[in-house]
């Protein structure tokens, strides 16, 4: 069996060289994979998209996107978008983030389990190519459809503590 090792880093606004140089010299030493976390500082996309730019083989991943903070279109755009800096490197890391967090954006934390449920039945299908419509408690995307090719795969990661969420 293969060792396989990931590294995170943290959502601190830390300088992009030194980033940049973390992730760097983890793609050398032979990790897998780097996250980079998003909370009330940096932008994870952003900062995903930077670090795969300058990257050959490590793959990168949000961790965690808050889906209260984005609706899933637009994930889907950020992901595809991910895809086309370094394709086959990109990975999306999701979740429901916390109370507090929510609060500190000025946005509610309701129906935490529903809400994934439809968030990443969205996110799939756009992100497959099709052109959705989607009549959903929290989600109404009208033929929402990406303009450029889908990326071919896109791992999809789910932040989850509690046993309903688990089973999603």
């Amino acid at each position: 069996m293969t060792q396989r090792i990931a590294l995170g880093i943290p959502p601190l606004g830390l300088p992009m060289d030194f980033c940049t140089e973390v992730v760097r010299r983890a793609e050398d030493r032979g990790f897998e994979a780097i996250s980079v976390g998003e909370a009330w500082g940096i932008e994870t996309c952003t900062m995903v998209g930077a670090l795969l730019a300058r990257t050959q083989r490590i793959h990168i991943s949000t961790g965690i996107v808050s889906l209260y903070l984005r609706p899933p279109t637009l994930t889907a755009m950020q992901a595809a978008t991910l895809d086309l800096i370094a394709p086959g490197r990109a990975r999306l890391g999701l979740g429901v983030s916390t109370q507090n967090i929510n609060a500190f954006h000025g946005v509610p934390w309701d129906h935490p389990v529903s809400r994934t449920r439809e968030y990443v039945a969205i996110l799939r299908r756009v992100l497959a190519g099709e052109r959705v419509t989607y009549d959903g408690k929290f989600y109404r995307p009208r033929g929402f459809q990406l303009s450029m090719a889908p990326p071919k795969r896109i791992h999809i990661y789910l932040a989850a503590v509690n046993p309903k969420m688990l089973q999603l």
